[in-house]
């Protein structure tokens, strides 16, 4: 599920993707990272190499696929990257290796995403999923403002990635946070001034979530700003990956 974006490096950076999206969302980040940094795409089934899979559509069942895919990984240093809906799952899939094999991260970056008790707040209140047209879900696509309006209008290219974004829209309406233990290892939130999908003011609910408090780091721009900053971010990245520590076994 994992795939490498270039050779063998001192430290792992595994990069989950926002809704509907695959590891080409991280395209080019290898040459703008140190050099002894090696990146990693994670590829959920129903995009780019996998499109013939069937999408998921629940955390749960993407933890128990990605979680035991990622052990052969994990046996030295390692860090999580995950935005909007790839920050909900960079972090659970965290929570999720520690508790199967011991080990952490040695940085996890959560970029765009509100903290994951206010995801389940947000969609506890209706007992099911909703049920989403294609016309509904190109709008909703629209309104995120990550994929171009000539995407948008290709009917052929729609009918390929509508359903990735179907099931990663109703794996966010389904997911339902279960508190835990806070994790103690360094986290950095990334925000945008303008998104309105997570507000800089939000933000700072992560720090109930580990140990020790995070660095929010909050960038211009509205929910794609990993883009339209993208050599700013990879620069903030880079600087904490600079003094990242080995993983700790707990």
């Amino acid at each position: 599920m994992a795939a490498p974006a270039r050779g063998q490096g001192r430290l792992r950076l595994f990069c989950f993707p926002y809704a509907g999206s695959g590891t080409r969302a991280f395209r080019g980040w290898a040459e703008e990272l140190p050099d002894d940094v090696e990146v990693y795409g994670i590829q959920l089934p129903g995009r780019d190499d996998r499109l013939a899979e069937r999408p998921m559509d629940d955390v749960s069942a993407v933890l128990d696929e990605l979680v035991p895919a990622l052990e052969p990984y994990v046996d030295g240093p390692f860090a999580f990257f995950g935005h909007s809906m790839g920050a909900l799952l960079c972090w659970e899939t965290a929570r999720s290796a520690r508790s199967a094999y011991g080990v952490l991260p040695s940085h996890v970056f959560v970029s765009g995403c509100q903290p994951p008790p206010l995801i389940g707040d947000r969609t506890r209140s209706g007992d099911a999923a909703p049920v989403l047209g294609d016309a509904e879900l190109i709008e909703r696509m629209r309104t995120l403002g990550g994929t171009p309006e000539e995407v948008l209008q290709d009917a052929g290219l729609m009918s390929v990635v509508l359903p990735a974004f179907r099931g990663d829209s109703t794996m966010l309406a389904r997911y339902r946070y279960a508190p835990g233990e806070p994790l103690p290892c360094p986290l950095t939130v990334f925000g945008g001034d303008r998104d309105a999908r997570a507000a800089p003011e939000e933000l700072v609910g992560w720090a109930e979530l580990v140990k020790e408090a995070p660095d929010v780091c909050v960038l211009p721009g509205g929910h794609f700003f990993l883009h339209t900053e993208r050599k700013r971010l990879l620069a903030e990245i880079s600087a904490r990956l600079g003094s990242a520590h080995p993983p700790r076994h707990v």
